[in-house]
């Protein structure tokens, strides 16, 4: 199987927690985008947490970088995310499928 990559977008908002990706066992890495300004959102694969419960993404800050090499299957399960502040808010995030990723 080839490895293959997509951008995806989700708008999220404080007020409630959005899955932003489903289970995928194909799934190799998942790299996800800084907000705009000094906005920040949080990402975590558990369905209900608050924001700073997980992995927060500030604006002007690197992507976060989830790979299965690394971080084992949690690249594989549900993705959900809270915006920290007021939104809602467009979010980006690349995620690579297949074999033969070579995602380190």
């Amino acid at each position: 199987m080839a490895t293959h990559g997509i951008v995806q977008t989700a708008a999220i908002d404080a007020t409630e927690v959005r899955q932003v990706l489903g289970t995928d066992s194909a799934r190799q890495a998942i790299v996800f985008s800084p907000p705009s300004g000094g906005l920040e959102y949080t990402v975590s694969t558990e369905r209900d947490f608050s924001h700073g419960e997980g992995l927060v993404l500030a604006g002007g800050a690197a992507a976060v970088e989830i790979t299965r090499a690394r971080h084992g299957d949690a690249v594989t399960r549900a993705w959900f995310a809270r915006l920290g502040s007021a939104g809602p808010v467009t979010v980006g995030f690349l995620v690579v499928s297949g074999e033969g990723c070579g995602c380190k």
